[in-house]
Protein backbone atom coordinates (compact mmCIF):
# COMPACT_ATOMS: atom_id res chain seq x y z
CA UNK A 1 0.00 0.00 0.00
CA UNK A 2 0.88 3.73 -0.87
CA UNK A 3 1.90 4.92 3.01
CA UNK A 4 -1.28 8.29 1.78
CA UNK A 5 -3.62 5.31 1.18
CA UNK A 6 -3.29 3.65 4.46
CA UNK A 7 -6.08 4.11 7.15
CA UNK A 8 -4.53 3.59 10.57
CA UNK A 9 -7.28 3.14 12.62
CA UNK A 10 -8.78 0.32 10.81
CA UNK A 11 -5.83 -1.46 10.63
CA UNK A 12 -4.78 -1.28 14.52
CA UNK A 13 -8.66 -1.29 14.71
CA UNK A 14 -8.82 -4.74 12.54
CA UNK A 15 -5.65 -6.24 14.79
CA UNK A 16 -6.98 -5.79 18.24
CA UNK A 17 -10.52 -7.36 17.08
CA UNK A 18 -9.19 -10.43 15.68
CA UNK A 19 -6.63 -10.49 19.00
CA UNK A 20 -9.99 -10.49 21.19
CA UNK A 21 -11.25 -13.10 19.01
CA UNK A 22 -8.66 -15.52 18.44
CA UNK A 23 -7.61 -15.03 22.40
CA UNK A 24 -11.27 -16.61 22.55
CA UNK A 25 -9.45 -20.17 21.65
CA UNK A 26 -8.57 -21.52 24.99
CA UNK A 27 -6.05 -23.53 23.38
CA UNK A 28 -4.13 -20.41 21.57
CA UNK A 29 -2.21 -17.77 22.92
CA UNK A 30 -1.77 -14.46 21.11
CA UNK A 31 0.20 -11.32 21.84
CA UNK A 32 -1.85 -8.47 22.79
CA UNK A 33 -1.76 -5.10 20.58
CA UNK A 34 0.70 -3.34 23.21
CA UNK A 35 2.93 -5.75 21.74
CA UNK A 36 2.65 -5.75 18.19
CA UNK A 37 1.26 -1.90 17.61
CA UNK A 38 5.32 -1.44 17.34
CA UNK A 39 5.57 -3.59 13.83
CA UNK A 40 2.96 -1.46 11.61
CA UNK A 41 5.69 -0.16 9.19
CA UNK A 42 4.93 -1.25 5.37
CA UNK A 43 8.43 -2.81 4.93
CA UNK A 44 8.35 -4.83 8.70
CA UNK A 45 9.61 -8.29 8.12
CA UNK A 46 6.43 -10.39 9.30
CA UNK A 47 9.26 -13.44 10.73
CA UNK A 48 11.44 -11.27 12.28
CA UNK A 49 8.62 -9.66 14.36
CA UNK A 50 7.55 -12.97 14.89
CA UNK A 51 11.12 -14.44 16.29
CA UNK A 52 10.88 -10.93 18.27
CA UNK A 53 8.07 -11.69 19.93
CA UNK A 54 8.93 -15.57 20.56
CA UNK A 55 5.81 -16.57 18.76
CA UNK A 56 4.69 -20.16 16.03
CA UNK A 57 2.96 -18.18 13.82
CA UNK A 58 2.44 -14.49 12.48
CA UNK A 59 -0.85 -13.50 11.32
CA UNK A 60 -0.51 -10.27 8.46
CA UNK A 61 -2.38 -8.01 6.58
CA UNK A 62 -3.62 -5.40 4.67
CA UNK A 63 -6.82 -3.88 4.71
CA UNK A 64 -8.36 -0.75 2.84
CA UNK A 65 -11.60 1.39 2.71
CA UNK A 66 -13.00 3.48 0.25
CA UNK A 67 -16.66 4.49 1.35
CA UNK A 68 -18.42 1.62 2.10
CA UNK A 69 -16.49 -1.14 0.80
CA UNK A 70 -13.46 -3.00 2.77
CA UNK A 71 -10.63 -4.53 1.28
CA UNK A 72 -8.18 -7.06 3.63
CA UNK A 73 -5.57 -9.43 2.51
CA UNK A 74 -4.11 -11.99 5.37
CA UNK A 75 -1.38 -14.64 5.37
CA UNK A 76 -1.15 -16.97 8.49
CA UNK A 77 3.00 -17.66 8.64
CA UNK A 78 5.01 -20.49 10.50
CA UNK A 79 8.28 -18.41 11.67
CA UNK A 80 10.25 -21.10 11.77
CA UNK A 81 10.46 -21.46 8.17
CA UNK A 82 7.94 -18.62 6.54
CA UNK A 83 5.76 -21.28 5.37
CA UNK A 84 2.29 -19.99 4.43
CA UNK A 85 -0.33 -21.98 6.30
CA UNK A 86 -3.08 -20.03 5.26
CA UNK A 87 -3.94 -16.91 3.08
CA UNK A 88 -6.69 -15.19 2.04
CA UNK A 89 -8.44 -12.37 0.30
CA UNK A 90 -11.90 -10.40 1.33
CA UNK A 91 -13.85 -7.71 -0.62
CA UNK A 92 -16.61 -6.93 1.98
CA UNK A 93 -19.05 -4.38 2.37
CA UNK A 94 -18.27 -2.42 5.89
CA UNK A 95 -21.32 -3.34 6.92
CA UNK A 96 -20.35 -7.11 6.78
CA UNK A 97 -17.00 -6.23 8.78
CA UNK A 98 -18.11 -8.39 11.55
CA UNK A 99 -18.56 -11.65 9.48
CA UNK A 100 -14.97 -11.13 7.37
CA UNK A 101 -13.59 -11.08 11.11
CA UNK A 102 -15.35 -13.88 12.51
CA UNK A 103 -14.46 -15.54 9.02
CA UNK A 104 -10.93 -14.57 9.41
CA UNK A 105 -10.50 -16.02 13.40
CA UNK A 106 -11.90 -19.36 12.18
CA UNK A 107 -9.59 -19.81 9.30
CA UNK A 108 -6.52 -19.39 11.57
CA UNK A 109 -7.90 -21.40 13.98
CA UNK A 110 -8.17 -23.99 11.68
CA UNK A 111 -5.12 -23.64 9.66
CA UNK A 112 -3.46 -24.12 13.14
CA UNK A 113 -5.50 -27.03 13.48
CA UNK A 114 -8.18 -25.63 16.18
CA UNK A 115 -11.35 -25.48 16.51
CA UNK A 116 -13.52 -23.06 18.57
CA UNK A 117 -16.17 -24.91 20.44
CA UNK A 118 -19.93 -23.20 21.31
CA UNK A 119 -18.55 -21.47 24.16
CA UNK A 120 -15.63 -20.26 22.29
CA UNK A 121 -17.92 -18.82 19.36
CA UNK A 122 -20.04 -17.16 21.87
CA UNK A 123 -17.33 -15.80 23.68
CA UNK A 124 -15.56 -14.85 19.80
CA UNK A 125 -18.25 -12.27 19.35
CA UNK A 126 -19.34 -11.20 23.45
CA UNK A 127 -19.58 -7.55 23.58
CA UNK A 128 -19.92 -6.44 19.70
CA UNK A 129 -22.29 -4.40 18.12
CA UNK A 130 -23.76 -4.96 14.65
CA UNK A 131 -23.55 -2.14 14.17
CA UNK A 132 -20.96 -0.35 11.46
CA UNK A 133 -20.78 3.42 12.53
CA UNK A 134 -21.14 2.42 15.97
CA UNK A 135 -18.13 -0.21 15.73
CA UNK A 136 -15.89 2.69 13.31
CA UNK A 137 -16.25 4.69 15.99
CA UNK A 138 -15.28 2.32 18.65
CA UNK A 139 -11.96 1.36 16.74
CA UNK A 140 -11.26 5.51 16.42
CA UNK A 141 -11.56 5.58 19.94
CA UNK A 142 -8.97 2.67 20.70
CA UNK A 143 -7.02 4.31 18.21
CA UNK A 144 -6.85 7.29 20.20
CA UNK A 145 -6.33 5.83 23.88
CA UNK A 146 -3.45 3.67 22.47
CA UNK A 147 -1.66 7.08 22.32
CA UNK A 148 -2.06 7.47 25.88
CA UNK A 149 -1.88 11.48 26.21
CA UNK A 150 -4.53 13.42 27.62
CA UNK A 151 -5.84 14.95 23.96
CA UNK A 152 -5.78 11.31 22.76
CA UNK A 153 -7.62 9.64 25.51
CA UNK A 154 -10.46 12.62 25.93
CA UNK A 155 -10.59 12.45 22.01
CA UNK A 156 -11.07 8.79 22.49
CA UNK A 157 -13.68 8.88 24.61
CA UNK A 158 -15.62 10.93 22.46
CA UNK A 159 -15.73 8.19 20.59
CA UNK A 160 -16.73 5.54 22.92
CA UNK A 161 -19.38 7.69 24.21
CA UNK A 162 -21.26 8.62 20.36
CA UNK A 163 -20.36 4.60 19.77
CA UNK A 164 -22.70 4.35 22.88
CA UNK A 165 -25.11 6.38 21.78
CA UNK A 166 -25.28 4.90 18.68
CA UNK A 167 -25.86 1.27 20.55
CA UNK A 168 -26.60 1.68 23.88
CA UNK A 169 -26.07 -1.94 24.21
CA UNK A 170 -22.36 -1.92 22.55
CA UNK A 171 -20.38 -3.41 25.97
CA UNK A 172 -16.58 -3.28 24.62
CA UNK A 173 -17.57 0.62 24.35
CA UNK A 174 -18.71 0.61 27.92
CA UNK A 175 -15.80 -1.06 28.69
CA UNK A 176 -12.66 0.73 26.48
CA UNK A 177 -14.37 3.97 28.06
CA UNK A 178 -14.14 2.61 31.28
CA UNK A 179 -10.11 2.12 30.62
CA UNK A 180 -9.99 5.45 29.41
CA UNK A 181 -11.48 7.09 32.81
CA UNK A 182 -8.78 4.53 34.07
CA UNK A 183 -5.90 5.98 32.25
CA UNK A 184 -6.81 9.69 33.50
CA UNK A 185 -5.27 10.00 36.96
CA UNK A 186 -2.26 8.10 35.61
CA UNK A 187 -1.44 10.10 32.50
CA UNK A 188 -3.27 13.40 32.70
CA UNK A 189 -2.69 14.66 36.48
CA UNK A 190 -6.67 13.96 36.71
CA UNK A 191 -7.70 13.61 40.56
CA UNK A 192 -8.09 9.93 41.01
CA UNK A 193 -11.48 11.06 42.72
CA UNK A 194 -12.83 12.56 39.59
CA UNK A 195 -12.00 9.44 37.16
CA UNK A 196 -12.19 6.42 39.18
CA UNK A 197 -15.80 6.23 40.40
CA UNK A 198 -16.39 7.19 36.37
CA UNK A 199 -14.59 4.53 35.58
CA UNK A 200 -16.02 2.25 37.99
CA UNK A 201 -19.40 2.93 36.72
CA UNK A 202 -19.11 2.65 33.17
CA UNK A 203 -17.31 -1.23 34.06
CA UNK A 204 -20.28 -2.33 36.09
CA UNK A 205 -22.78 -0.91 33.29
CA UNK A 206 -20.44 -2.84 30.56
CA UNK A 207 -20.71 -6.12 32.77
CA UNK A 208 -24.68 -5.73 33.14
CA UNK A 209 -24.66 -6.23 29.58
CA UNK A 210 -22.24 -8.79 29.45
CA UNK A 211 -20.64 -10.41 32.84
CA UNK A 212 -18.07 -12.75 31.12
CA UNK A 213 -15.95 -9.48 29.35
CA UNK A 214 -12.41 -9.33 30.40
CA UNK A 215 -11.80 -6.02 29.22
CA UNK A 216 -14.44 -4.85 32.15
CA UNK A 217 -12.81 -7.12 34.61
CA UNK A 218 -9.28 -6.30 34.57
CA UNK A 219 -10.47 -2.06 34.82
CA UNK A 220 -12.18 -2.68 37.89
CA UNK A 221 -9.33 -5.13 39.19
CA UNK A 222 -7.62 -1.84 39.11
CA UNK A 223 -9.86 0.46 40.31
CA UNK A 224 -9.62 -1.77 43.76
CA UNK A 225 -5.74 -1.96 43.40
CA UNK A 226 -4.77 1.49 42.90
CA UNK A 227 -8.42 3.14 44.37
CA UNK A 228 -9.88 1.43 47.14
CA UNK A 229 -6.74 -0.35 48.39
CA UNK A 230 -9.04 -3.60 48.47
CA UNK A 231 -6.15 -6.94 47.86
CA UNK A 232 -8.91 -9.27 47.83
CA UNK A 233 -11.52 -7.81 45.24
CA UNK A 234 -8.54 -6.71 43.04
CA UNK A 235 -7.10 -10.21 43.01
CA UNK A 236 -10.60 -11.56 42.58
CA UNK A 237 -11.85 -9.09 39.72
CA UNK A 238 -7.88 -9.88 37.75
CA UNK A 239 -8.29 -13.72 38.12
CA UNK A 240 -11.78 -13.15 36.84
CA UNK A 241 -10.50 -11.71 33.83
CA UNK A 242 -8.35 -14.01 33.19
CA UNK A 243 -10.38 -16.76 33.49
Amino acid sequence: LLPDDRDAVLEMGTADTLIAKLSSNRHLIVRPLGSVRRFDQLDQDPLAAGRMLNVGAVLEGQVQRRADHVHLTARLLRVTDGAALWTGTFDENFTDVFALQDAIAEKVAAALSMKFDHDEQRAMQAGYTRNADAYLLYLQGRYHIGKVTPSEIHAGMDAFRKAIDLDPTFALAYASLAEAYRRLPITSDVDPKDAFPLAKAAAQKALEIDDNLADAHSVLGWIAFWYDWDWAASEKEFRRAIE
